[in-house]
């Protein structure tokens, strides 16, 4: 495992993507517009990384009048989609990080300017959130809520209540979920490494009902046994989420202390979606 550290974080921070995982689609884990972080600038650049990511931030949130309306419609990093999908991407890579606390101390002291011109939020995650939320659930609600210990934006990604799991936390209880859900499929528990060979098509033959329930987290998968009823938010597939997964994985890959959700999940999916038929049951 490679990383970078700083003598006032005792851990390592920013981390890099495993080879196995960067063989199998190179280009999810690469900057597509903007390199940030000492993986690809000068350590004493972090400064300005963070002063430019907030800049971005606040003006990506037009109810804070950060800037005039006139200046919002004119400004074409906020209004240009194919930059906004890019900014997206590039900010929510694994390579592609700055320590969190540079945003912290930055907008701490910035904030106090703000409060007085314009409806800044309290905490600077807060505002990164708000930036993120078009690309994870569209029906999230974003908290004024500071979560703590954050390493970088991927952290506080992975951190945050647009991927939490309140029903389902670890790959072995997804398994024993769907193992319970197709237990009328045929005879016995049909489990092969330790996984389920049943996709979304089949589990509706076998008269599981598949529930598609908007909320405010992508993996909150949670399974009703006595009605066999599986509730699981809809499953959306464009380009920009799949690299947002791609690095979290590889994240929770290098973070031995993190939860390994994404990466449940991730598995999950591959196992429900087999075909056209699949997608369209759980889309």
């Amino acid at each position: 495992m490679v990383g970078v550290s700083w003598g006032c974080m005792p851990e390592i921070c920013i981390f890099s993507v495993p080879e196995k995982l960067r063989k199998l689609k190179e280009d999810a884990y690469n900057p597509h517009f903007v390199s940030i972080g000492p993986f690809h600038r000068n350590k004493e650049m972090l400064f300005l990384d963070g002063c430019f990511i907030l800049e971005l931030f606040l003006r990506f949130a037009p109810d804070l009048n950060y800037i005039t309306p006139q200046k919002y419609e004119s400004d074409p990093l906020i209004n240009i989609p194919w930059v906004v999908r890019a900014l997206c991407h590039d900010l929510a890579l694994l390579e592609n990080q700055i320590p969190f606390f540079t945003l912290e101390v930055i907008y701490d002291t910035i904030k106090p300017r703000l409060m007085s011109k314009c409806k800044a939020p309290e905490s600077v995650t807060s505002l990164a959130l708000s930036f993120f939320k078009p690309m994870m659930s569209q029906n999230s609600y974003i908290e004024e809520y500071s979560y703590t210990d954050c390493m970088h934006l991927l952290d506080l990604l992975h951190k945050s209540s647009l991927l939490a799991t309140s029903g389902v936390g670890t790959a072995f209880e997804r398994r024993v979920i769907l193992k319970h859900a197709a237990g009328n499929l045929t005879p016995g528990d049909q489990y092969y490494s330790g996984s389920l060979n049943y996709c979304a098509s089949e589990l509706v033959q076998s008269g599981i009902e598949l529930c598609k329930e908007s909320g405010d987290s992508l993996v909150n998968i949670t399974f009703m046994r006595n009605g066999g009823l599986i509730k699981i938010p809809p499953v959306l597939n464009y380009d920009i989420r799949d690299s947002l997964f791609r690095n979290l994985i590889a994240y929770e890959q290098n973070n031995i202390h993190t939860r390994h959700h994404v990466t449940s999940y991730t598995i999950l999916m591959k196992t429900l979606i087999r075909s056209p038929r699949d997608v369209k049951l759980l889309a």
